[in-house]
């Protein structure tokens, strides 16, 4: 069986057995750099608080389930949205209800490379937000599911976007932001490889379809618009607070109010996980920031959290783990360039 072959049967079957033995070899290079990183590999003496990078850990998830779906958001602190009253469905039903990492770091700035390590396991020598579409080649998350002896089904939501798989931004009009939509950057998800794109790269309506249909795929990544994720301010009502960090903050939490409720009940079928995160967050700390990740669903431990550092390198190779498929990058890289070209937040 190819190593890009998935183990005959359903994901969570298996992804028990595939996840201890990704941790031994996690475990094993550690500290291997993976040549992002300016030539400095970290060693286990590096701090995790460093802006200078921490070694990529594999994230700890819960039991696999039937569906997994990564609800992206943007360009906040851990700090900033964990206890702040602006976003109450955030601080008094998920974080109660599901397991808080508190220790989990983006990779760079700006947003573009963390889209790209979180789907690809690497972000291929994209330093800014304006890397060419189609541009990416190499294998990555979604071309591993499609070329798997049995292929998961993905889709990913992108809300604003008015046709699927949409190559230009129409912020103004939608807020959607090609940027933080990561298949169209993948040249074998196009015209030039198997098209998977112009299929399973959707709006956010089609959510409501699948879920109403019962017919949500394995994986799915969810992108809201660019107020909805808490990139920008729209400070309009319920969330005009006088702050345009907490209108932001309100207005994503209104959101996941809206969706995550509806992913985690008879609309996910009740056998989905989700996990909540952010792109980056406005420091250097750790790389990119310390940022929320969060996993709710019902095979994780209500009100726990784990303390123990990772970063998206380590967040993506814990989702090929899930679906049984071979890590996208199976070293275990430092946390980023150690000076990308830009360093600006808020892509």
């Amino acid at each position: 069986m190819s190593a890009y072959q998935r183990v005959s049967g359903r994901p969570w079957q298996i992804a028990a057995l595939v996840g201890i033995v990704a941790l031994l070899v996690w475990l094993a290079v550690a500290a291997v750099d993976d040549g992002e990183t300016g030539g400095r590999s970290a060693s286990p003496g590096d701090s995790h608080f460093s802006s200078r990078g921490v070694v990529a850990r594999p994230v700890a998830l819960g039991t696999p389930t039937p569906h997994l779906v990564v609800v992206m958001l943007e360009n906040k602190e851990f700090s900033t949205v964990v206890g702040n009253s602006a976003a109450p469905y955030l601080n008094d039903t998920l974080i109660p209800g599901g397991k808080l990492f508190t220790a989990h770091y983006a990779s760079t700035h700006p947003s573009l490379p963390n889209y790209l390590v979180l789907t690809s396991g690497h972000y291929a020598g994209c330093v800014t937000d304006l890397c060419p579409v189609r541009s990416i080649s190499g294998p990555n998350l979604f071309s591993h599911m499609n070329q798997a002896a049995v292929p998961a089904a993905w889709k990913v939501y992108a809300e604003g976007m008015p046709v699927n798989c949409h190559p230009i931004s129409s912020a103004a009009v939608n807020g959607y932001l090609v940027r933080h939509n990561p298949p169209v950057y993948y040249s074998n998800l196009g015209p030039d490889g198997d098209n998977s794109c112009s299929q399973r790269d959707v709006p956010l309506t089609q959510l409501t379809k699948d879920l109403q249909q019962g017919t949500l795929p394995d994986f799915a990544m969810v992108i809201p618009n660019q107020w909805n994720d808490m990139h920008s301010d729209r400070n309009k009502a319920p969330c005009s607070l006088g702050s345009a960090t907490q209108n932001m903050v309100c207005q994503g939490d209104t959101w996941l109010a809206t969706w995550v409720p509806q992913l985690l009940s008879n609309g996910g079928r009740n056998d989905t996980t989700v996990l909540v995160t952010f792109d980056e967050g406005t420091t250097g700390q750790g790389g990119a920031g310390r940022v929320v990740l969060l996993e709710a669903g019902p095979s994780v431990c209500a009100g726990c959290t784990e303390p123990t550092p990772s970063n998206h390198y380590g967040l993506s190779n814990a989702i090929e783990q899930w679906f049984g498929l071979p890590p996208l990058y199976p070293t275990a890289p430092s946390i980023a360039p150690q000076q990308p070209a830009v360093t600006a937040v808020g892509g």
